[in-house]
């Protein structure tokens, strides 16, 4: 049976649909995460993150595969960080994909850009302050604006500012007219399901009946599977971000968590939890959907995607 893998990417309900649907559908051969068999998690983890100069010596040291793929059923494998920015170079991981499973199909979700920035920082906040430095939104995206331009000299005091900020490209890793003509040097175009995210969210039936045809696998199962689990909420509260921005209030909390009444304690709990919202400086705003007007018109033509409906940038 044939191969479909899919690539991502993060922060597009990825592991929604590895826990959900891919790992969980009796008609899927699933690979990838959450994974099954070490071996394969090897082979795919060398995919996602070897070196290029180390590839083959790495590659030859792991147990052969080949028979999971083996199987009356199609074969799933997914990745978000096969599309992301980290690791080995997005273009080299395209190629390896294609070389190792000849056969395969690609599956990639986007997202509206602006929103999906939105969603990356939230990510980001939930690493700080341990994993990753703390940074207002707004330096999030200077520093990710800045990695974006590489060919620009900032200055050096610009990038000083900025240098605490701990992001790759997140502003290349939304481009998907780059990302995918990385994959059509490799793959032809009706090899390759681009969906967006935001059918998934609008129209659950009608996004997974086209997933679920592009594989090959029962349609109403998929809808079932996916429809009946709840939603996350991903987005922290406004006590999270106070704490996180702010170590003396981190130091203070148990102190004030101590001698605040309970029904104080309550009132102010209710009132910060809230979730937030984000500003968006008004020239990054524009600046960044301009970056995306051009490649979007590409992409809903290329892949007929009704993006200037889904609030695209175009």
């Amino acid at each position: 049976m044939s191969t479909f893998v899919h690539i991502g990417l993060p922060k597009t309900a990825t592991t929604s649909l590895q826990r959900n649907l891919f790992a969980q559908h009796p008609g899927v051969n699933h690979l990838g995460k959450p994974y099954q068999n070490e071996d394969f998690r090897a082979l795919l983890k060398t995919i996602i993150a070897c070196d290029e100069v180390m590839f083959e010596d790495v590659l030859a040291r792991i147990k052969p595969c080949g028979h999971l793929l083996d199987s009356d059923k199609p074969t799933v494998i997914s990745h978000e960080r096969l599309s992301s920015d980290h690791d080995a170079d997005r273009a080299v991981k395209a190629r390896r994909l294609k070389a190792m499973f000849p056969d395969s199909r690609i599956i990639l979700i986007v997202r509206e850009q602006i929103n999906c920035l939105e969603s990356m920082y939230v990510q980001y906040l939930k690493g700080a302050p341990v994993k990753y430095p703390y940074c207002t939104f707004e330096e999030y995206l200077q520093a990710a604006w800045m990695r974006f331009h590489v060919d620009r000299d900032f200055g050096k005091e610009a990038y000083q500012k900025y240098m605490h900020v701990r992001v790759h490209n997140p502003l290349g890793r939304v481009h998907y007219k780059a990302l995918l003509k990385s994959y059509l040097k490799h793959y032809a175009k009706d090899e390759l399901l681009v969906l967006p995210f935001e059918q998934l969210k609008a129209d659950p039936t009608f996004f997974l009946t086209k997933l679920s045809r592009f594989i090959g696998i029962d349609e109403e199962t998929s809808v079932r599977l996916m429809t009946q689990q709840a939603p996350r909420q991903t987005r922290p509260s406004g006590i999270d971000i106070a704490l996180k921005g702010s170590p003396l209030l981190l130091r203070l909390r148990g102190v004030a968590s101590a001698l605040l009444p309970q029904t104080a304690k309550k009132r102010l709990k209710a009132k910060l939890s809230r979730n937030i919202s984000l500003d968006w400086p008004s020239t990054l705003s524009a600046k960044i959907s301009d970056l995306y007007r051009e490649p979007n018109r590409w992409l809903a033509d290329e892949f007929s995607l009704p993006l200037m409906d889904l609030g695209y940038p175009i």
